[in-house]
């Protein structure tokens, strides 16, 4: 449960016991024998991660101090890697590879102490590779080990690069002798990161947790390793696949395991039959990933829209905060745009607006606008308090629309500090 503490001592015996229960033995183990398993940690580090939990502690911080706890508590007979993504690039570098096994197999027992050392100069920078980090990391398991093998991938968000990382983990595990079991752990997460990590999950016959800080993180990993994978039957027949309040332009269809366009969502036809699978469906130039159709069952995906009051002519970009990249836009001509349920930022001029948007909400920002009276020929800037210059006015631009909070215009002679309330009309002469 969020918010409650663990005895590690105790924990592991509690652990030990569990795994060496009649009912989580492995087939054809007697029940004397402690269950043996591979397991690999795959932990967030991307830019994302930065965000702060409640207390100022950042998710990252929070998540290796929750991996060095469930470690401390892991029985022996079990082999512990641990991997991270998206830390040793700068999302400027747009590097969706950016992965690096911290601990291999095999190393445990001796890096058990450092393993606090090992993960200090992890810092959060980059994307969220999932779908070719869960590649790689199946490549970790030695082939010839016994045990299961099994994956607890934990992550505050969606992918973030190309691919499908639900249809990527479906294919890994079926592909290797023994099967590759995934388990995630969403630290955190918005509904549609929700809603990916558990089709990651569901088709590898694992479990997906949710999480919050560190005592439930710990716990939910613990859980995680004494959670047994279960048969995962190949789906057969059709369902259905329903789009809630479709955008203009319309939705496409990706078979994710193929890559081929099999339909379109619009306006006109917000429900499609498909024959069950995992698919992607776009939505402006983002994606709803691991959308699971299932026989006889309606698959439905309720998007988020975001609205401006008064838009500019130039127009709003929809930012994705974690890589920078334009996911949508809203102007004078278009004031809304659907986008996934999720954290955005919205530029106004260099200013951004960090907002969250739930599923079937319509978020309406109404920014304050600064107006220049007697305004020269002669830009006028705008700066937010860290002296970053936001936005300029002259006498053919007027007025500047601005996220709330408090800002400097440079008038020549002085700056003079001013505070913008949302919806707030400022008149500032010079």
């Amino acid at each position: 449960m969020p918010g409650a503490r663990h005895s590690w001592p105790a924990f592991a015996l509690a652990l030990t016991l569990v795994l060496t229960s009649p009912a989580l033995a492995a087939e054809g183990q007697a029940p004397s024998q402690p269950r043996y398993a591979q397991v690999e940690v795959i932990l967030d580090a991307s830019g994302s991660m930065k965000a702060n939990l409640p207390g100022s502690q950042s998710r990252l911080e929070a998540a290796k101090k929750a991996i060095e706890e469930f470690a401390a508590g892991l029985p022996r007979g079990f082999d512990l890697a641990l991997r991270a993504y998206g830390h040793t690039a700068a999302r400027e570098r747009h590097d969706c590879e950016d992965t690096e096994l911290l601990l291999p197999f095999g190393r445990l027992d001796e890096d058990r102490k450092r393993l606090g050392a090992l993960l200090r100069p992890v810092t959060a920078r980059g994307y969220t590779p999932i779908t070719w980090v869960l590649g790689v990391a199946a490549k970790d398991f030695p082939p010839d080990a016994p045990g299961e093998r099994i994956i607890v991938l934990v992550s505050d968000g969606r992918e973030t690069c190309a691919g499908d990382p639900c249809a990527t983990a479906k294919a890994l595990s079926a592909a290797g002798v023994k099967r590759l079991v995934v388990h995630t752990v969403g630290f955190g997460v918005d509904e549609a990161a929700r809603a990916e990590l558990t089709c990651i999950a569901s088709v590898t016959g694992g479990r997906y947790f949710d999480a919050t800080d560190v005592a439930s993180l710990a716990a939910a990993l613990a859980s995680a390793v004494i959670t047994p994978g279960q048969q995962v039957a190949a789906p057969s027949g059709q369902g259905k696949l329903k789009f809630v309040s479709p955008s203009l332009a319309g939705h496409a269809v990706v078979n994710a395991e193929s890559g081929q366009k099999v339909a379109s969502l619009s306006r006109t036809q917000s429900t499609v039959s498909l024959p069950a699978g995992i698919y992607s469906v776009s939505v402006g130039s983002s994606a709803f990933k691991g959308v699971e159709v299932k026989p006889g069952e309606t698959t439905t995906l309720t998007p988020a829209r975001i609205e401006v009051t008064n838009p500019t002519v130039a127009g709003h970009d929809i930012l994705d905060p974690e890589t920078g990249e334009v996911v949508a836009r809203v102007s004078a001509t278009a004031s809304s745009a659907v986008v996934l349920p999720g954290r955005y930022e919205v530029a106004f001029g260099e200013a951004l607006w960090p907002v969250a948007v739930d599923s079937d909400q319509t978020l309406v920002l109404s920014p304050g606008v600064v107006v220049l009276v007697n305004a020269g020929p002669r830009f006028t800037y705008v700066f937010d308090t860290a002296g970053n210059k936001v936005g300029r006015l002259s006498n053919t631009q007027k007025w500047l629309p601005l996220p709330p909070g408090d800002y400097e215009i440079d008038l020549g002679e002085r700056r003079e500090p001013f505070s913008l309330g949302e919806g707030q009309r400022l008149e500032l002469r010079r």
